[in-house]
């Protein structure tokens, strides 16, 4: 049995996760070192134990708003001198691209211009290279001096090409959207010019520049200008576009071309442009509903892009810390449910003893606790200290925090708290209300974000990056289907 997994289905999958993204987090976290190489992260793991590892080291997360998730696709920059591929419908396992590519999808038919306009390649004057930037604005499909046809899509608003495109991709947005109609006809294709045509028919006194004819087939009202030259067509032009076809052929021979628009319509004087018969024409169909009715699915928008920045509240996205972790989290359980930014990590009121003025980003802290009359060390590793209000926070991860008897204890009464690299002392204070994004009782405040909930969508290692006081990091993922 013979089975395709078909382009629509990867369209409606990266809508569903659009729709799914808006409202989850964003987050950052894993402040530890890998342990491999630094500049070479480890691949994530994509089962519940990487889930749990993530969690576990998660520090930050901003929730996504509408605004911050696009539909994307590869970015082709116009340049001169480059073959593009054409839209077509039929593109097969035999019937492929310039570019070698049996899938529309993945053709090289869709380019950006400097001006930011988007337009989709309907013809490439027989694959050659393209040398005039498309520009035009309008609503129809265009011919550039050097042959190429274009249509234009869609543009590009300054704010949308600073903030959501890529090196690599660009958005699908609805500004200035092209509206087509179903079923259209903009282009036909010359597969095989022919011979032995002539430009002279009987009953003309002189050569006649083309013949029109009608295209056939399911739809209505398409017409193409044929040119022969030397005896071969040498061109078509559709100066009707029609609707409603699925399946359509260009009839050129005798008794079914003629010298004007007008004998055409009315069905009279047609001519005999003679000819091998050896002529032959694809017929190129429009995407269903017509150019515009369905860009996603017209220019394939298989990639789903979220955007976000990291200029936010530093009581929440701690400074002075690095993170190599980043993804996608939803269906979380908040201890501040609708909150646009949310910890993960967990927070202690203290008054300093002893000791360094600042706890130092990244070391092991540790407390005396006893539990069951018996004495254990709780750790953590810190991840932010705030000197203006005596805040320290820091995540536990059991791999790296359990005491000697394999158990992960919790940081609680009053026992010292110590820095083990800087040597800082400070004592849990008593303060209980909200400080700093964070509740606290007895000193002592939970993460927004409970832990190990949710559904992890994305997650990206990477070389370490430093959070700096003042420093906006815009963190751009994309997620293909």
């Amino acid at each position: 049995m013979a089975t395709v997994t078909t382009n629509n289905i990867r369209v409606e999958n990266a809508k569903n996760l659009v729709s799914s993204i808006v409202g989850s987090y964003v987050f950052i976290g894993r402040p530890t070192p890998w342990s491999t190489n630094q500049d070479t992260p480890p691949a994530p793991s994509n089962d519940f134990s990487g889930f749990y590892d993530t969690c576990h080291q998660m520090m930050s997360l901003k929730i996504v708003a509408s605004t911050e998730v696009y539909h994307m696709i590869r970015r082709i920059n116009w340049t001169s001198g480059i073959i593009y591929d054409i839209y077509r419908h039929d593109y097969n396992q035999t019937n492929t691209t310039y570019s070698g590519t049996n899938n529309l999808y993945n053709g090289n038919y869709v380019v950006i211009n400097q001006n930011n306009d988007v337009y989709v390649c309907l013809y490439n004057a027989n694959n050659k290279a393209s040398t005039v930037e498309p520009q035009n604005t309008g609503n129809t499909s265009f011919y550039t001096s050097d042959g190429y046809q274009w249509l234009k899509v869609y543009s590009l608003n300054s704010t949308q090409f600073e903030n959501y495109t890529t090196t690599s991709f660009i958005p699908i947005t609805s500004n200035e959207v092209v509206t087509g109609v179903d079923g259209e006809i903009n282009t036909v294709i010359i597969d095989s010019a022919g011979s032995d045509y002539t430009s002279s028919p009987a009953g003309v006194v002189n050569q006649i520049p083309y013949y029109y004819a009608k295209i056939v087939g399911d739809g209505s009202g398409a017409v193409a200008r044929i040119t022969v030259s030397n005896g071969s067509i040498t061109n078509i032009t559709v100066v009707r576009g029609g609707s409603g076809y699925t399946y359509a052929n260009l009839t050129f021979e005798s008794g079914k071309v003629y010298e004007t628009l007008a004998d055409l319509d009315l069905g009279v004087n047609s001519l005999n442009p003679l000819g091998d018969g050896t002529f032959t024409s694809t017929v190129i169909i429009s995407p269903p509903g017509g150019w515009g009715s369905d860009l996603l699915r017209q220019l394939g928008g298989t990639r789903v892009g979220v955007f976000s920045s990291l200029d936010y509240d530093e009581s929440v996205f701690t400074t002075d810390v690095e993170f190599r972790q980043l993804g996608i989290i939803d269906n979380i359980t908040s201890r501040n449910p609708g909150g646009g930014t949310l910890s993960a990590y967990y927070s202690i009121a203290c008054t300093t003893v002893s000791g360094a003025s600042n706890f130092t980003i990244g070391e092991t802290i540790q407390q005396t606790v006893v539990v069951d009359e018996i004495e254990h060390i709780a750790k953590g590793t810190c991840v932010g200290w705030d000197s203006t209000n005596n805040i320290v926070r820091f995540i536990q991860d059991p791999k790296t925090d359990a005491d000697t008897d394999g158990n992960l204890y919790e940081f609680e009464g009053d026992e010292y708290i110590i820095g083990i690299t800087s040597g800082k002392i400070v004592v849990p204070s008593e303060f209980t209300g909200e400080l700093e994004s964070s509740n606290f009782t007895d000193g002592y405040a939970d993460p927004e974000y409970v832990k190990c909930t949710g559904d992890l969508l994305y997650v990206s290692n990477t070389a370490p990056v430093l959070r700096q006081p003042g420093q906006k990091e815009d963190i751009s993922i994309i997620i293909a289907y």
